[in-house]
Formats: structure tokens, C-alpha cells, sequence
């Protein structure tokens, strides 16, 4: 198959061609040699494209592929459409992978994203209530007395002292399949400040790491349809934009109340695991 063009889209959804001076700019180096390619796709989260008369080939690694790079693509594609589709998934265990059709190629991809990051990026451990944090223990003991009728606006001054104001309120939408972000404590650390100020109003499925939204959504959704606190030991590795991955440690108590009558949820946050920045290697 002879290869007419060698491109990349790299984490900011910008395309490239891999020999270019902007690309090295970027990187800040001054030269780039044809072997790097592959530590780029791994490393960094960028997605490799060769076009070709027959068709385009596409590598990515779905445990690092930036989710702006991921979207960038789709659109490239859909402008180009080309007559078929190679995946080469950066993966143990996989090979490549043939595609007729557009929509096709599109949901094989965002499958792979999303199992890769479930299973390799996002992690909860379930902890008893009893061991719950000191940071948490005065808002869980106060709650008990009501449980789920509990008023959220009994809890507030104790929100914003104890946990430090690291607290989430979230209503379900009308279908009851998304969480809409109500109100937010002006403790809760959130290291994209474009996100912080205009996550009011706005679904938590939205966030930045879409993969990290949906699976945050389902945790939601459990414990709201259960109509029972939960308390997780949470470890995740959450993409933000012009930051990269950060992993992030914390302790999760999730609580039905009620907000004006209505049912919400509310989610405290004790992060003492603190947020670091990590290199994901291959």
C-alpha cells in the first residue's frame, strides 16, 4: 500500500504532518526522527494518520489518546471520508482492525477509549461507613438523623467548615439518565479554571474527560436510584486541557437529600490523597 501522507493530531486536536517545523516547535525539540513516531502515539496521546488512495490508516493508544485529539479526528474524517478504515490499536493483545463505514470506525473507537479508561484510569473502592474520614464524619452523623430527607440546606454551614467546602449538589434531569451540576462548594479543587466557572447549570457528564463524566454519572445514578449514602476510596487519572492527565486521590461520601423539596444528590470530597501530576510511559 503506498503511503501518500503521514500526519498526527496531538493533544490539542491540532493537525500535523510529523515532519514539520511546527510540530517539532511544539515539542520543543529540533529534530524528530521516523522511530519516534510510535513513542508519541503511546506517550502522549497523540493520534497517528496515514492517507492513502485506498483508504486511511489509523494508530492510537486508547489508555493515553487525549479526548480533544479523539474529537479532532472525527471531524477530519468526516470531511475526507475516505473508503475504508485500518486501526491500529496500540494495545498487548491487539491487532489491526479493518472498517467499512465511517460510523463504524467512530464506535469501534469510542468503545476502546472508554474500556481502556474504565479499567485502567478511573478506580473506587468501596470503604464502611464506620472507618468514614474525620473531615466527613460531623456531615454523615448529621445526615443519618433524616437520611434521605435530609435538607441541604441544614447541611450547608457544616459543608463549607468540616470538609472545607469540597462538596458537589447535583439534580437529575428529566429523563433521570444525567446529573446537572446545581451547586458547587467554594472548597472544591478543580485544576481547570474554564470548567470552574462555567460548570454551573451544565451536566457532569460534560467535564473535560468525557470517559471520567460517564463514569462518575453511573456512581451517581446507583446511589440515587438506591436511596443510600456511599462511601469510596477513588483513584483516577483525569485528563484536563493544558494540564494533561493529574491523578487525583480522594475520599467520595455520596448522600441523597433533598434541596426545596426535591430530591438531589450530594457528593463531599476529602482529598488529602492530594493531585499530582503523572507521566504515563509505555
Amino acid at each position: 500500500m503506498r503511503v501518500v501522507s503521514s500526519w498526527v493530531i496531538d493533544d490539542d486536536g491540532e493537525i500535523l504532518h510529523f515532519f514539520s517545523p511546527r510540530l517539532r516547535t511544539k515539542l520543543h525539540i529540533r529534530v524528530l526522527q521516523a522511530e519516534d513516531r510510535l513513542p508519541l502515539l503511546r506517550n502522549l496521546g497523540f493520534i497517528g494518520v496515514r492517507k492513502t488512495p485506498q483508504g486511511v490508516s489509523i494508530s492510537f493508544r486508547p489508555s493515553t489518546v487525549a479526548p480533544v485529539a479523539v474529537a479532532s479526528l472525527s471531524y477530519w474524517l468526516n470531511d475526507t471520508v475516505p473508503s475504508r478504515f485500518l486501526l491500529t490499536v496500540l494495545e498487548q493483545g491487539h491487532c489491526i482492525e479493518l472498517h467499512s463505514s465511517l460510523a463504524e470506525c467512530l464506535e469501534r473507537i469510542s468503545q476502546l477509549v472508554d474500556q481502556f479508561r474504565r479499567n485502567g484510569f478511573f478506580r473506587q473502592r468501596r470503604v464502611a461507613p464506620d472507618i468514614i474520614p474525620t473531615s466527613l464524619a460531623q456531615v454523615f452523623s448529621a445526615w443519618k438523623v433524616l437520611g434521605d430527607a435530609s435538607d441541604f440546606a441544614s447541611l450547608r454551614s457544616l459543608l463549607e467548615r468540616e470538609p472545607a467546602g469540597r462538596y458537589l449538589l447535583v439534580r437529575p434531569d428529566q429523563e433521570g439518565g444525567r446529573f446537572i451540576i446545581q451547586q458547587t462548594g467554594s472548597g472544591l479543587r478543580i485544576p481547570d479554571p474554564a470548567w470552574a466557572k462555567a460548570q454551573i447549570g451544565r451536566s457532569i457528564a460534560d467535564v473535560p474527560d468525557k470517559a471520567y463524566g460517564q463514569w462518575v454519572t453511573h456512581a451517581y445514578k446507583s446511589v440515587f436510584v438506591q436511596g443510600r449514602p456511599q462511601l469510596d476510596h477513588i483513584d483516577a487519572k483525569i485528563y484536563w486541557p493544558r494540564l494533561g492527565r493529574l491523578h487525583h486521590r480522594y475520599d467520595r461520601l455520596l448522600l441523597p437529600v433533598r434541596d426545596r423539596g426535591q430530591p438531589v444528590l450530594l457528593s463531599i470530597n476529602n482529598s488529602s490523597g492530594g493531585v499530582r501530576g503523572d507521566v504515563e510511559a509505555a
